[in-house]
């Protein structure tokens, strides 16, 4: 999320290398070049997960993609890699797809339009989630803000809810005509509209959009009477799941992550400088198993990681080791073994790869660690299809299988990104 400050909005591909230095390199968004406060900020963070040097003065972002922003006001967007292009005019498309995977992904509700498609090309990322954030909350207010009944102690000149007697009487003679009281007040300020209010605060900091700064102030006015929150930590642990409080869920994580709490999309830990990441395997892998949930034939049903299965078995004590998950596993319904294995990799093949010579490079870019894992599922799991998905890009648009011995085919398949349906990617199952 962005910061206020003075320093430069630069844009990033995952895998993309930061050098340290004045001048940026323009029209390229594999490179970009921080001032030497931003890059040693950077260079300084111990574990960062995000981040490995390649050389004294060029840092690397991994697979994640999100905002990193540093002290000085410098913010960084990093976008998906969803080809091998590196110039500005991609940009637009790979906002586009990573908000449609976070929009599915979270289950968070969003207003489409044509005009939202061509605003999300053109904002930052940043808008784009502080957008979505205030959205979800306009969503909350409409259903309307939950209250409930709450306990107050007081002391009054006037009687009103119950007397405390024992506190009545430890006061002092001077003070008998102050009644020591309590009562019921039907309010909203409870837990989460505390931690939605106090999110509210720091998101219309964050804003720089005039769309987001109206929106914000007037969830802002509509939560006015509601108490910010002093205790983070103890208001999410009195979150309430309940059957009446569920159009408050979908905004959870996010609040989490506003608020710097442990959330599975944010890095944040003590530093204050870097916020919104997340890694694009997982959310990848999590995308393609939503997408096809919603399409898969009423006859089977889907499971993420699970069942797990040892892949060995200790010869003393019977105890299974190296826990296999498999990404995604279909079944049939009624039936405990599985039809099938899809595993996802977050990776640009080329299905038309050679070597220098001239010669085809008959693996396709897939890694032997790949093949062997995606064997052993298929043995360990008794299935005769596993298959391995990598996102579409021009270089690898057509399926294509390797024969893993007589009973076990592996099918590699191209995801499409770009689209909302993929009715036809399970078509292998009927056959």
């Amino acid at each position: 999320m962005p910061k206020k400050g003075n320093g430069k909005y630069l844009i990033l591909r995952e895998w993309g290398k930061i050098n340290k230095g004045e001048v940026n390199i323009a029209g390229n968004i594999d490179f970009i070049t921080l001032n030497s406060r931003a890059w040693d900020f950077l260079a300084t963070i111990k574990d960062a997960k995000y981040l490995c040097f390649l050389k004294r003065d060029q840092l690397q972002v991994k697979g994640f993609v999100g905002v990193i922003s540093t002290p000085d006001g410098t913010q960084i967007e990093i976008l998906p890699k969803i080809n091998e292009k590196s110039d500005i005019d991609i940009i637009g498309e790979s906002r586009k797809t990573l908000w449609r995977m976070l929009r599915l992904v979270n289950n968070l509700k969003f207003v489409e339009s044509t005009e939202a498609d061509l605003q999300i090309k053109k904002q930052p990322l940043p808008e784009i989630l502080i957008a979505w954030f205030l959205q979800s909350v306009n969503n909350i207010v409409q259903q309307g803000i939950r209250k409930d009944y709450s306990r107050i102690e007081a002391q009054e000149k006037f009687l009103k809810g119950q007397l405390q007697l024992s506190k009545q009487l430890r006061e002092p003679l001077h003070k008998q005509h102050i009644f020591q009281i309590e009562y019921d007040v039907f309010s909203a300020n409870r837990p989460e509209n505390r931690l939605l209010h106090s999110a509210l605060i720091i998101v219309s900091n964050w804003s720089r959009n005039n769309d987001n700064k109206k929106l914000a102030k007037h969830l802002l006015l509509l939560f006015d009477d509601v108490p910010l929150s002093n205790n983070y930590k103890s208001d999410f642990s009195k979150w309430t799941v309940s059957r009446d409080m569920h159009y408050y869920q979908p905004i959870l994580p996010w609040i989490k992550l506003i608020l710097n709490q442990q959330s599975p999309f944010t890095l944040a830990g003590k530093n204050s400088g870097v916020s919104f990441l997340l890694p694009m395997e997982t959310l990848f892998e999590k995308y393609v198993a939503k997408c096809l949930a919603k399409k898969l034939p009423s006859q089977y049903r889907l499971t993420e990681q699970k069942p797990q299965k040892p892949l060995a078995i200790q010869s003393e004590g019977g105890k299974g080791v190296f826990q296999m998950k498999p990404d995604i596993v279909i079944h049939e319904r009624g039936k405990d073994n599985p039809v099938c294995i899809l595993d996802t990799k977050w990776k640009c093949i080329d299905q038309d790869k050679t070597y220098d010579n001239g010669s085809d490079d008959k693996k396709r870019g897939i890694s032997q660690s790949d093949m062997y894992q995606l064997f052993a599922y298929g043995k360990k799991y008794n299935v005769s299809n596993v298959v391995l998905i990598y996102p579409l890009w021009q270089g690898f648009n057509k399926e294509f299988d390797f024969l893993l011995d007589e009973e076990l085919m592996l099918l590699v398949k191209p995801f499409d990104l770009t689209k909302e349906t993929h009715e036809d990617f399970l078509s292998f199952l009927d056959e």
